[in-house]
Parts: structure tokens; sequence; C-alpha cells
């Protein structure tokens, strides 16, 4: 059944429910919201008294409308979320959409009605809008200690982008992504302010990446690099030199840009040559064009798709020269270049970035563990360049890192 296409009736009956549960997420606690959500689609029991709410739940999946119930749960999710989130009760957000976790078919029911809910939320926790639903468990101390919370924010920010989201989902993401970002931010921070003042490891804050007192290290590279090679300067310059260029011309320098000052290795030199003709046979009609920020923002939105998944959901033939061979601040740098010179192009690669996360997630080999470095070099490279309210420079050695 097409969602877009229910009869009246049906829709008429899902809004009961969403108005019934925007309304009760201001007025009641969150957890006595939470346990009447569990009550009403586990368990068919209202502790609230709506029996408008329950008769309408009844309805959907008396008459079979699998589609139809599935969407109207996604969106009371949503709505309680976008509500949580703001408030930033983590709590019940985990507690929500764990709780699918721990919802069992119950085998021994002879109850046909209920033997086809049950199915149906099996069917939802098997399918794509619970994985979406996912991304928003944040600050769980049990969430997986290889994937960290921190990388959720490249599928909430892809979630929060897909206009075809219904507009809770959307701006859940948003706010969520925005969180997850400050607060990455704060906590790297305070983990490198507690590292240069050598505390012990016990009293330290919380690192949110996987390389340890290392991230010090690629902390004060970096800073050294911007001293002598600035990178956000040399994106200036860029821009500023190809003003006027033909953009067949202008591919050219794109190219030379972005190989500049990398290392020089036979890995680096294959990449070096194919990305070459990669690069100089976009939007080949366009060549005699002077260049202009639409050509820019396209030109590097397709070298972006085709550096990472190359509009599939696994990585790009190009990406694979990367992983493993190549030092994951290479390809950090590469990306941070193209984004320096075009802002817009941000979306896209954390876009894709969610796609090859998506991806690792299901491979267990060395790749996975170079994929994560990249992960956690590029975030800290992304923060010192292109986050305006943070400062990093060093003084005597020491790393000094201020964010707003």
């Amino acid at each position: 059944m097409d969602i877009n296409r229910l009869d009246p009736e049906t829709t008429k009956k899902q809004e009961i429910i969403y108005r019934f549960f925007g309304e009760i997420a201001h007025q009641y606690s969150a957890k006595e919201v939470l346990k009447e959500f569990k009550g009403l689609f586990f368990d068919y029991y209202s502790f609230i008294e709506n029996k408008e709410a329950i008769t309408a739940l009844y309805d959907l999946t008396f008459g079979r409308y699998e589609d139809a119930f599935s969407s109207t749960l996604k969106q009371c999710c949503y709505i309680l979320i976008r509500n949580w989130v703001e408030k930033q009760d983590y709590f019940c957000i985990n507690e929500l959409i764990k709780s699918f976790q721990s919802f069992k078919k119950k085998t021994a029911v002879v109850n046909t009605m209920m033997n086809r809910r049950d199915t149906w939320l099996e069917n939802f926790v098997n399918g794509q809008s619970y994985q979406e639903l996912q991304s928003f468990i944040y600050n769980d101390k049990n969430y997986s200690k290889v994937w960290l919370p921190v990388y959720n924010y490249y599928a909430l920010i892809s979630q929060s982008l897909n206009s075809e989201n219904i507009i809770q989902q959307q701006e859940a993401a948003q706010i969520l992504a925005t969180n997850i970002k400050n607060d990455f931010k704060f906590q790297l921070g305070r983990y490198i302010g507690d590292v240069e003042a050598n505390l012990n490891p016990e009293m330290r804050g919380e690192n949110p990446t996987h390389l340890g007192e290392q991230v010090v290290l690629l902390l004060k590279t970096l800073v050294r690099k911007r001293d002598k090679l600035n990178y956000s300067n040399l994106a200036s310059l860029f821009l500023l030199q190809t003003i006027g260029l033909p953009y067949g011309k202008f591919k050219n320098s794109f190219h030379a840009y972005l190989m500049y000052s990398l290392d020089k290795n036979d890995f680096i030199n294959v990449f070096r040559q194919k990305s070459f003709l990669i690069i100089n046979s976009l939007e080949q009609t366009e060549n005699n064009e002077i260049i202009n920020e639409a050509l820019l923002t396209k030109t590097c939105q397709s070298f972006i798709e085709i550096l990472t998944t190359d509009n599939r959901d696994e990585p790009s033939e190009l990406f694979k020269l990367f992983v493993p061979k190549v030092s994951p601040l290479t390809l950090a740098i590469i990306f941070l270049k193209i984004i320096l010179v075009s802002p817009k192009s941000r979306e896209t690669l954390e876009k894709n970035i969610a796609k090859l996360i998506t991806y690792y997630k299901l491979k267990k080999d060395q790749d996975v563990k170079w994929f994560i470095n990249f992960l956690d070099v590029y975030n800290v490279t992304a923060t010192i360049y292109a986050e305006m309210d943070v400062k990093v420079y060093l003084k005597d050695n020491e790393l000094i890192y201020l964010t707003a």
C-alpha cells in the first residue's frame, strides 16, 4: 500500500494518534509518555485514559494496514524524539529506541489481531526505519566501544538533509547532530587540556576518539603544518588565482591544488594519475565556460562522490586505493582542501561518510581499523580547520585549545 494514498478514514485515525502523542509530550513527564508509548503500541493498553487513540490504533490493525501502522509508529517515535532531543533527554530517547529490542513476539497468543501486530512490530525492527532510529542513541554506556557515538553525527546529518523524511525526523536529526558536534569539540578540548596538564589518565576527561594520547601529537602536527602551510589561506589563494579561468584549465589547477604538499609514494602516485583523469573528464561540455560558483560546487561534489562511494553504498575504487595502505591524514587533508574551497560540498561528503560507516559496520578486518582511524583523524582535522568557534595554537610547545 502506498502510504501517500491512504483513504481519508485511515489518515484521520493516524492524525488522532499523532495528536495524542503531541499533546502528552508537553503535558506529562518523559517517563510517563514513554510508558504510554510502550503500552499503546506493544500491549494495546493506555495508562493515560484515551480511548480515541486506542480505538484508532485498533482500527489500523484490524484493517490490515501494515504500511499505515508502520508509518504511524515511526512518526510517533519522531514526535517524541523531536520533543526530547531539544531538552537533551537522551535517556528517554535511548529507552524508547531500545524498547523495540526488548519486545518479544507473544507466540502463545491465540488472538489473530495481536499476532498480526506483533509480526508488524518485528518487521519494523528488521527494516530501515528502525535502523535510522538507532542513529539517535546517544550517551549510552552500553553503546558499542568500537563505533563511537560521535560517528552517528554523519547518519544524522544525512537524515536531516533527506527531504523525503518527515519533518520531525529531519529536525530531530539536525538538533542531535549539532549537539554531538558541540560535545565532541568540548570533550576534545578538555581531554587535550588534561593531557597537557599531566593529569593521571584516570582523572582525565573522556577522549572522544580512539587515538589515545596520539590525538595530542596529531593536533600539534596539524598546528605546525598550519603555521608553515595554512590550508585555509591556500584555499583562498587558489580561488583568487582561478578567477576568470576557462573550466578546462580550472580543472588542471584544481587537481594541482589537491595534490600540493601530498607525500610522494607509489600509492599516492597512482592516485595522482587516476584523479587527474577523473577530474579532467568532469563536465567536458563546459570546458570553455568561465569558472563560476555553480561549476566549482558541481566539480567538488562530483569528485567527492567518485572518491568516496561513486554513487553506491560501498567504497569506490578510488577510496580503496587508500585503505589500508596510505595514512588516513592524507585522505583527511584532501577532503579538507575540497570543503575549504566549496563549503557547500561538505554536505555531500558527510552523507557519503555515513554510507561508508554503514558499509564498514558489517565488516571485520584490517580495513575497519583503518577506516575508524580515518574517521577520528578527519574529525579532528575538520575541527581545527573548518569550525569557526575553535582556536588551537602552540605556546612553548604546549597545545592551547579554545572553544566558544
